[in-house]
């Protein structure tokens, strides 16, 4: 506690918002290893509330908190809930994990495993349990030497495999990532890579990665699925970018396995895997020039590991120790904000036009409310249903965003420009035909870029230039920031971030009678946070990985308070939609209805009885267990979870990897 809730002192915090002005990179780097995002991650699953802050606790943070404050009678009640591991071990290579894990095997002791402590449900801890952290893992990816380049077709030593499937999918390059690494690290090892050796080989590469630059690239961001930065809409999320993974297993076996045998499919963006194949290390030491692979002794059932690990949930099969990644090639690409300022300021020009235009969709709606209705219906349309514009799917899928509709990437060589020139012709001729004021609209300049200005293009040199075309690895890269500490979203606080909500999927079909359906439009406006989804995302499976179908199809992953009633009718209707949709009849299959890495930790399902009810908040975690549809059950649906169950005790017998609210939980759980 004293290396970590300094952290939290009200000197630190932002006022008002429980957030840090201190980056996660020194939570990250403090001694022992146990600081996380969340503060109330040292609880169980992550359950500190508001109340508790209250003195005394909050006084005991500025004072000075300790493990022995909570001998404190005032703290007592809190002791218990404590979920804090037994041991540490910060291996610096894969010999220590070995010995880590047969630690852990032979005090009959559970493994928690700990990449950068970015789990909004407390997944990288466990009371009781042997942490093995990541932090001082070696660096695969760093600078300037990281890209595995495959386009001459031959490949780079112990990397056969590696190519040949990348070369398979149309990509020339790969990178090898290795466990407790941050995206910030690995987007800076593939810019330099790029500034150091592109003229040389005449390709410049960018990697689908994560938004917070403190994120672990492959722990549990991945291992839960990988929503990306927007260029998932071209290249599919994080799991699709998978070509070989390395892991050590429940029996301490050190493992590489991946695909060996694909086939095409139309319409599909990747090969279909068809054959997996691994190796097991016989040396297994720190060193790596000394490993020696070969065909395991063992059946390992690496088909199964390799669906389990790409997107079942993190920290649950086994320990990842490192990935390689597909490359892409790089894109110049503009930023495309809506500029809530210069709307304010101009709202009473807009006022006439708009309520005239749309005002009946939106009776109660504010002047601003009316015009972000217009921009957000133009955004879905635009992602979508491009055909409702005149705009190809190529073009729609070359924008992208990791968080709302109202900041978007697009490549900079023609979908940017098409997407503001859609705007000018189709909708602000609209509202210009409807009554704005010939002065604003005489000049195409200022209705683009002061009166409508709903879009500033920025760049890092000069965040509110017209248009700024730059290099998305450039753009986001950690060297724009002082090495060690990257920019990051969010920021460390001292209550879970999405406490509360409800990390759902949102299909397509969904939402494509917004205009006339109140539920639907709810899902596109009432939502906390989120990401962009569609485009080719489902067509860029592999056939064989644990994402359900209906994340595949859906528009986008979004965060809703679950307090709200609006927020309940979306969870009936859309369970309705997705039976229908899937032509599912049974009473007692769930259809996958949340995003895995944004839940939170408080809300499950609905009850098991009746999916129309809702789960109760008021019930204690282990009557939800009982009563309420899983978590895993949730983001997995039935069909999914339960292949994953059964693979976890295969795998997995006798549950020594354990964590919240991870596939094995029920059995593991050390409250029980």
């Amino acid at each position: 506690m004293k290396y970590c809730s300094w952290i939290f002192k009200s000197d630190y915090l932002t006022l008002g918002t429980g957030k840090t002005k201190i980056s996660n990179a020194f939570l990250i780097h403090q001694p022992k290893g146990l600081c996380f995002d969340s503060f109330a991650c040292a609880f169980n699953y992550c359950s500190i509330r508001d109340a508790d802050l209250d003195n005394p606790l909050l006084k005991k943070i500025n004072t000075g908190l300790e493990d022995k404050s909570f001998e404190d009678p005032d703290l007592a009640y809190l002791k218990s809930n404590l979920n804090l591991p037994k041991m540490l071990s910060l291996p610096r290579g894969v010999g220590d994990v070995y010995q880590a894990v047969k630690y852990a095997i032979n005090k009959n002791l559970k493994i928690s495993v700990k990449s950068t402590g970015h789990s909004f449900t407390g997944s990288a801890t466990l009371k009781g349990s042997v942490n093995i952290n990541f932090r001082d893992f070696p660096k695969y990816t760093s600078y300037g030497n990281s890209v595995i380049f495959c386009g001459d077709d031959k490949a780079p030593k112990n990397s056969e495999n590696v190519c040949a499937l990348a070369l398979a999918r149309n990509k020339t390059a790969a990178i090898r990532v290795s466990a407790g690494q941050t995206w910030g690290e690995v987007f800076y090892g593939v810019e330099s890579w790029n500034r150091l050796n592109g003229k040389r080989y005449a390709h410049k590469y960018e990697v689908v990665g994560g938004g917070g630059m403190t994120v672990s690239a492959i722990g549990g961001w991945l291992q839960g699925g990988g929503l990306g930065r927007g260029n998932d809409r071209l290249y599919g999320i994080g799991v699709d970018q998978v070509l070989e993974i390395e892991m050590i297993l429940s029996n301490g076996e050190h493992v590489k396995f991946g695909p060996t045998e694909w086939s095409t499919k139309e319409k599909m963006l990747y090969p279909q895997t068809t054959k997996i194949e691994g190796y097991c290390n016989n040396h297994i030491v720190n060193d790596e020039s000394l490993w020696k692979w070969s065909k395991c002794k063992n059946n390992i059932p690496f088909e199964d590991l390799w669906q389990a690990v790409r997107g079942g949930g993190g920290g649950t099969y086994g320990l990842v120790l490192a990935m390689h990644i597909q490359l892409h090639p790089e894109r110049l690409s503009n930023v495309i904000n809506l500029n809530y300022q210069l709307i304010s300021r101009y709202a009473k020009i807009f006022n006439a036009s708009i309520a005239s235009t749309y005002g009946s969709n939106l009776p109660n709606a504010t002047l601003i409310e009316k015009f972000v209705y217009v921009y957000r219906s133009y955004i879905v349309d635009f992602l979508y249903f491009p055909s409702k514009l005149g705009i190809d799917d190529s073009t729609s899928w070359a924008c992208g965003s990791p968080g709302s509709y109202f900041s978007l990437t697009c490549k900079a060589d023609g979908p940017s420009d098409m997407f503001l020139n859609v705007w000018r012709t189709q909708v602000a001729k609209r509202l210009k035909e409807n009554g704005l004021p010939k002065w604003i609209y005489a000049n195409p300049v200022t209705v683009y870029d002061i009166q409508y200005h709903s879009f500033v293009v920025k760049g890092p040199n000069n965040p509110v230039s017209r248009k700024v075309s730059v290099s998305e690895t450039e753009r986001l890269n950690v060297a724009t920031f002082p090495v060690g500490l990257p920019n990051e979203s969010p920021l460390p606080q001292i209550t879970s971030l999405l406490s509360f909500t409800w990390a759902a999927y949102i299909p397509i079909q969904y939402i494509k009678d917004y205009n006339t359906n109140p539920t639907s439009y709810l899902a596109i406006s009432r939502a906390v946070n989120g990401h962009i989804l569609g485009g080719a995302i489902q067509f860029a499976s592999d056939g064989m990985d644990s994402i359900p179908e209906s994340a595949r199809i859906s528009a986008f992953q979004q965060n809703f308070y679950v307090s709200s009633n609006e927020t309940r009718a979306i969870r009936q209707t859309l369970q309705i939609f997705l039976k229908n949709y899937f032509n599912v009849n049974s009473s007692t299959t769930y259809i996958a209805d949340t995003e895995w890495n944004h839940i939170s930790s408080e809300i499950y399902g609905p009850t098991k009885k009746n999916f129309k009810i809702p789960c109760s908040s008021n019930l204690s975690f282990e009557e939800k267990l009982e009563k309420c549809i899983s978590i895993p059950e949730a983001s997995f649906g039935t069909v999914i979870y339960n292949k994953l169950e059964n693979f976890k005790k295969q795998i997995d017998p006798n549950y020594i990897f354990c964590n919240y609210p991870s596939i094995g939980w029920e059995t593991c759980n050390p409250n029980k």
